[in-house]
């Protein structure tokens, strides 16, 4: 029994190591597939901008489950193995997303500790993201959790970037704003409330 008990911890580290996976993409990492084309690129395009202008790197990850761990040992994992960020700066973020276990982190380096601390970062999270993410909007919400990131990043560096008014505009909507695909359907039921308020009161008088 000891002997088992000895095999099972000398193989665990291993086993678990490799549930984390190796980067496929150098911003992009949707091994869930959640994201399609247009915010693939959008993403991508956003990051990439980022880094040049800033250096600052930000990677995101799907992935279908992250058992056998939390969300924040796993996220840690792959901090640690991809390492984000410039080499002697660490000013790297990661943004993940477990699709089974509805789970979200954002992980940032040492560097960008100062201005993304763990409350700014679940600040984003819980306003930007989770609200999409409810809906099954996972690509909505990594999008403007991303967006948001990169306006702290280079509103630090005191640069501006291309998505920046997109994100603000989000902002001003908020992200549990109705969308325009909502808009005929709400705009059907005021004239409808109308009618029948006018009609009651022709009736009254």
């Amino acid at each position: 029994m000891i002997a088992i008990l000895l095999i099972i911890l000398l193989i665990s580290p291993a086993t678990f190591a490799a549930d984390i996976p190796e980067p496929q993409g150098r911003w992009v990492n949707d091994y869930a597939n959640v994201l399609d084309a247009e915010y693939r690129a959008k993403i991508s395009n956003l990051l990439e901008e980022l880094e040049e202008k800033t250096q600052a790197e930000v990677v995101v990850v799907t992935v279908d489950s992250i058992a056998p761990y939390d969300e924040k040992e796993y996220a840690r994992q792959i901090f640690d193995k991809w390492r984000p960020g410039k080499k002697g700066k660490d000013n790297g973020a990661l943004v993940l997303l477990a699709v089974k276990e509805r789970r979200w982190r954002i992980e940032t380096g040492y560097g960008l500790e100062g201005i993304l601390p763990d409350g700014k970062c679940g600040e984003i999270g819980r306003k930007l993201m989770v609200p999409y993410f409810k809906e099954g909007r996972y690509a909505e919400g990594l999008y403007y959790g991303v967006v948001a990131l990169a306006r702290v990043i280079s509103e630090d560096a005191k640069i501006t970037l291309g998505a920046i008014e997109e994100y603000r505009k989000a902002e001003a909507r908020g992200p549990l704003a109705l969308d325009g695909s909502l808009l005929p359907f709400i705009l059907l039921i005021s004239i409808m409330l109308l009618y029948i308020v006018l009609l009651i009161g022709k009736r009254d008088g």
